[in-house]
């Protein structure tokens, strides 16, 4: 087992709520658990500041998945959240 720091930010529509949600997706996880998630805190945009603040977390994970599959998995819960990346992000 492995244990995995994952950074959540958000900054559109209700991002609390979003993050909370992104959370408990984390605990669904297959071979992974969900240790622990930090408060969530506000932090002003940077770079290109004509947008709202953030609001962002991070949780503990201890997971079974090799590298790429969290990676993977990550990237899943993110499009099922409606993230769109763009070439090179």
């Amino acid at each position: 087992m492995t244990l995995a720091a994952v950074g959540l930010g958000a900054n559109l529509g209700d991002a609390a709520a979003t993050l909370h949600d992104a959370i408990g997706e984390l605990a669904r996880l297959p071979g992974s658990t969900l240790l622990r998630a930090s408060r969530l805190f506000r932090t002003p945009a940077w770079g290109r500041t004509d947008q709202p603040d953030f609001i962002n977390a991070v949780a503990l994970v201890e997971t079974g998945l090799a590298a790429r599959d969290l990676l993977d998995a990550l990237l899943s819960i993110e499009r099922s959240f409606g993230r769109v990346r763009l070439d090179g992000e």
